[in-house]
């Protein structure tokens, strides 16, 4: 299983001493989570790959900026598979492992809110 961990280093590369530029980003995220796996999910129950596809394209940046490349890599990885496929039924399994990766990147924002100094 692949592990989900806050990469400290690249946080501190892209946003230097800016630690409120990176916190407003991690608040967002945890915010539109709810949104963002519901949108997901509804896009893998249409069924159809380009659903998926554009859904992931979109938010695979942005699990970099919040310093979880992982997932960055694991969206498009899956993005991939679904160009590769008619009907998002077989990846059914590797869809919801990356729906658990997200929410494991989630627990880690805001396990990680006191390294930016913000208060929940």
């Amino acid at each position: 299983m692949t592990t989900v961990a806050l990469n400290r280093t690249l946080i501190k590369s892209i946003y230097g001493d800016q630690v409120e530029s990176a916190s407003e980003l991690f608040i967002l995220f945890v915010k539109d989570f709810p949104k963002i796996r519901h949108d997901l999910l509804l896009a893998f129950q249409s069924g159809q790959p380009e659903n998926l596809i554009q859904l992931l394209h979109y938010h695979a940046p942005s699990f970099t900026y919040m310093g979880l490349p992982v997932l960055t890599f694991e969206c498009q990885k899956l993005e991939e598979k679904c160009t590769q496929q008619k009907k998002l039924a077989p990846l059914e399994s590797d869809f919801f492992n990356l729906l658990d990766l997200i929410e494991k990147g989630k627990e880690e924002v805001v396990s990680n809110f006191g390294f930016l100094k913000i208060a929940v």
